[in-house]
């Protein structure tokens, strides 16, 4: 939290992204269990994504709780007023429909042997210009409700080790361009129904406000939106244009509430990273170098200075190609160019991946105690 501040601290804070990308490809008793592999490699304790305090009543995103076959039942109906949600599991393959009075939209998300945890969408919501409608209805319909025992059960159970962050909801035109559209179709309705997307982007803006403000009333300190904002799927001004100002607006409500808000952004940040720093959320985490990304740790701390929290600095695929000792004398190096800095978390580019050994995130561990003697 003092390295989250730009406050003085004894040493660098260290928190890796753990999540079931990694923790599902785990032995018993950690397999899963996110809050024990990071107190076994020695690090601090940053719990992501699994204490949500709001839930939407119409499910848009698919749960990262998408686990395997067990753990998402064949067949689920939902009725939520006028909306209809239709869910059929078969293999590999999540088949989703919402049945509207204006519409049908239909979606397929498959899950990989190397993401077990999260599925990714094989066929987007939104592929005909009846979709943008039906679409927009379906947010229309959408309310939030509140329940923060996930998160206090999380909180409580990391205790002094760290702390448990909650996520908010993406901005609309991440959503879209990441999730509900895809990249190809999102710039096509983008060029073809310029007006009809950036009303149904202010709709999505608002509904998202009220999201926001259930978030902003919970027992949560630090609220991460998890944008993988990236130059290779939008450009600086695209990106100024539709997604930074909603960005903005919900910072200024949580910095209301005196929270502490963070943008998750692993992608290719160097052409954004003088928009970052006069944005107005507190911090960017989960910073990639190359080959993932384009920014380092250092580059980043450059720029933005004790304007903004910097945390990540290594790259995903080091933790899968290097030897402890390699990855040690790796880490060694960043500290040397960032411990000068306020506002630092070592992290990772990214969620730590599945299959990376064990041993070499004890190894960043052990680093990091080797510099505090250093």
């Amino acid at each position: 939290m003092a390295a989250l501040r730009h406050e003085e601290t004894d040493r660098i804070a260290w928190s890796p992204l753990i999540c079931g990308y990694f923790s599902l490809g785990l032995a018993e008793p950690m397999r899963g269990d996110d809050i024990a592999v990071q107190r076994a490699i020695g690090a601090d304790v940053m719990e992501r994504i699994a204490a949500p305090v709001v839930f939407p009543t119409i499910p848009l995103l698919i749960p990262s709780a998408f686990t395997g076959k067990e753990s998402v039942a064949d067949d689920y109906v939902s009725e939520i007023g006028r909306i209809t949600v239709r869910q059929q599991r078969k293999g590999d393959q999540l088949l989703r429909t919402f049945e509207t009075p204006v519409g049908i939209l239909r979606e397929i998300y498959e899950t990989r042997q190397s993401s077990p945890w999260m599925a990714f969408p094989v066929e987007h919501k939104l592929k005909t210009s009846e979709d943008i409608e039906t679409y927009h209805y379906v947010v229309e319909s959408q309310s939030n409700v509140r329940n923060y025992d996930v998160f206090n059960w999380i909180d409580q159970e990391i205790g002094e080790d760290g702390i448990a962050t909650t996520s908010s909801p993406l901005s609309p035109f991440q959503l879209l361009l990441e999730v509900e559209c895809g990249l190809e179709m999102f710039y096509y309705f983008m060029a073809d129904y310029p007006q009809r997307m950036h009303a149904l982007m202010v709709d999505m803006h608002t509904k998202n406000l009220e999201a926001c403000k259930i978030i902003a009333e919970s027992p949560a300190e630090v609220i991460i939106i998890y944008e993988n904002t990236s130059t290779s799927t939008s450009s600086p001004s695209m990106y100024q244009k539709y997604a930074l100002e909603h960005l903005n607006e919900y910072a200024d409500l949580y910095h209301k509430h005196k929270k502490i808000l963070l943008i998750h952004a692993c992608g290719k940040l160097k052409d954004l990273s003088e928009a970052f720093g006069r944005a107005q959320f507190d911090g960017v985490c989960d910073i990639a170098p190359p080959p993932t990304g384009d920014l380092t740790l250092y580059e980043a701390k450059k720029v933005w200075g004790d304007r903004k929290v910097t945390m990540g600095g290594i790259d995903a695929t080091e933790f899968i190609r290097m030897s402890p000792d390699t990855i040690k004398a790796h880490v060694h190096t960043i500290l040397e160019q960032v411990s000068r800095f306020r506002g630092v978390i070592l992290g990772s580019g990214d969620a730590v991946p599945y299959g990376t050994p064990i041993e070499n995130l004890i190894a960043v561990t052990e680093a990091v105690n080797e510099f505090i003697d250093h």
